[in-house]
Formats: structure tokens, sequence, C-alpha cells
């Protein structure tokens, strides 16, 4: 239960190391946020849908990991024990 609603909401697909969202928000949501756990490090995906209320909210505008932006909108995987914010919008 937990994988399909962390695939259906975020539509992480792991490549390796390496995430990928694609997230798809209940329209009526304007904003979520969910922890992931990868080995010993903790993920916290902060996903923004300023646009809620729309039934198709089209792509990613940003990713951004500890307040970095990634510019291919991928997640990479590291274990090393400490806690990452995600904010995707």
């Amino acid at each position: 239960m937990y994988r399909l609603l962390v695939k259906s909401l975020l539509g992480l697909e792991r490549d390796g190391a390496v995430l990928r969202p694609s997230p798809h928000p209940h329209r009526d949501w304007p904003s979520y946020t969910i922890r992931y756990r990868y080995y010993a490090t903790i993920y916290t995906f902060t996903v923004t849908h300023p646009g809620h209320g729309v039934r198709d909210p089209g792509p990613i505008h940003t990713l951004a990991i500890d307040e970095v932006l990634q510019a291919d909108h991928a997640i990479p995987l590291v274990d090393d024990s400490h806690e990452h914010v995600v904010d995707i919008e």
C-alpha cells in the first residue's frame, strides 16, 4: 500500500540511486508532505500545487534539494544519515 501511495502521489521512479518524481496531486490539495527513507537517510518531500483545483497540474516547474535547484528534476539518493528537504512545485 505504501509503495502504491508513493508511486501514485509522487510518481516516483527509482533508477539505481536516483529518484525521478512526477507528482500527481489531487486537484483539491494545495500541498502535501511525504517522508521517504533511503537506508539511514530521510527525505522530506513537500509538493506544492499552486494551480490546485485544476484537473491536470502539468509538469514540475521547480525541484530543490536542501534549497539547491535541480535542473534535471532528479534526486540523487545518498546514505549519509542526514535529513534532506525536497521542495517540488
